[in-house]
């Protein structure tokens, strides 16, 4: 039976979570067995992968149309019912034989897409769910969050989680360790990922003073919201906008602590970025955040300001405390690695042959 899989994620800018999964595990499988098939339309955008994966390039249209109609009849036309196609963000055509990856199931549980878009998910996810012959997910949070909302056998769900992206990885870590042209120290965290909670205990921590508060992400803020009164009030409040990969693993590397503070993640990268950078890490106790950062980072409740400058205070108290938390991080960001996630998915793919 013909391995394929929907190669969607060629044609989409910018790179999201979501599409930098699909990209290394599609890079993986590549290598685990040059006989898998990718399918893409012809918008290519990431070139260099396209000419790793080499693709089939088919249909005119894309998005919904290109997933929904031309990527389906091609298969048919070509494989009849004799194929296997592997979706690796989240959606998949309701007309082929699929295994899924669902990152999450967000889209059901909290209100963070458009409308259009929640309408969209909660019309056809069910379906696909319903009808997938696998499903693949990040953690094993998401695969319980799956499993208490959809009435599924347990052994239906395989677990593929994320790992440092590839791209990451291959910065020369000397070269940003030797440039020391940092001003003042500073703590990391995110914009988009419940940035109030840091920057309420950013401002209660006993050395305040001393550090900036540097939040990475584009700017994008309502003049009227509370974040925005927050930033034009303290100055020591700086934001990156769009950096490149080179500039983000240079704030990682000098920054004295990074606090991951999301209330919702199907598997949150940025805390073993940081700890790939050897940088310190406090991360929040929510969703899947316990079992990516392990005991190598402090964890606090989301919604407690006083619980992280309690630990913002400890970690910037203590060189030591802070070299502990950077030695228990190399050994936590190892654990996970794209090739063997790509090789539970390629077993997945492999038990219905």
């Amino acid at each position: 039976m013909p391995l394929l899989v929907n190669s969607k994620f060629l044609s989409q800018h910018p790179i999201t979570g979501v599409t930098r999964y699909a990209i290394e595990i599609a890079e993986q499988l590549s290598s685990i067995d040059p006989q898998v098939n990718f399918i893409a339309n012809n918008d290519i955008k990431h070139h260099e992968t396209a000419q790793l994966l080499n693709p089939n390039q088919v249909g005119r249209s894309e998005g919904i149309t290109w997933e929904q109609v031309e990527l389906p009849y091609f298969i048919r036309k070509k494989f009849k019912n004799d194929h296997l196609l592997l979706n690796l963000e989240n959606l998949a055509p309701l007309l082929t034989r699929n295994i899924v990856v669902i990152h999450d199931i967000i889209w059901k549980t909290h209100n963070f897409h458009t409308k259009k878009n929640l309408a969209y998910y909660r019309s056809i996810m069910p379906l696909i769910i319903k009808r997938a012959q696998h499903i693949i997910t990040v953690s094993e949070y998401s695969k319980n969050q799956i499993l208490q909302h959809f009435k599924i056998n347990d052994k239906k769900i395989s677990v593929a989680g994320c790992a440092v992206p590839s791209i990451l990885q291959k910065i020369n870590l000397d070269a940003i360790h030797e440039d020391n042209s940092k001003k003042r120290p500073y703590i990391l965290g995110p914009l988009n990922k419940n940035p109030l909670v840091l920057i309420k205990a950013f401002e209660k921590i006993k050395c305040s003073d001393e550090y900036d508060l540097i939040l990475i992400g584009a700017k994008r803020i309502d003049i009227n919201s509370e974040l925005n009164q927050y930033l034009q009030k303290n100055k020591r409040i700086k934001l990156t906008g769009h950096i490149t990969d080179k500039e983000l693993a240079k704030l990682y590397s000098q920054a004295t602590v990074f606090v991951y503070p999301s209330v919702i993640d199907g598997f949150g990268i940025p805390p073993i970025e940081a700890m790939h950078f050897g940088c310190p890490v406090i991360c929040s106790n929510s969703a899947s955040l316990p079992e990516v950062v392990g005991n190598a980072a402090f964890s606090f409740d989301p919604s407690n300001e006083m619980e992280l400058t309690n630990y913002l205070n400890k970690v910037l108290d203590s060189e030591d405390l802070r070299n502990k938390l950077i030695q228990k991080g190399n050994y936590q960001k190892d654990q996970f690695s794209w090739e063997k996630s790509a090789k539970t998915i390629y077993n997945v793919m492999q038990s219905f042959q």
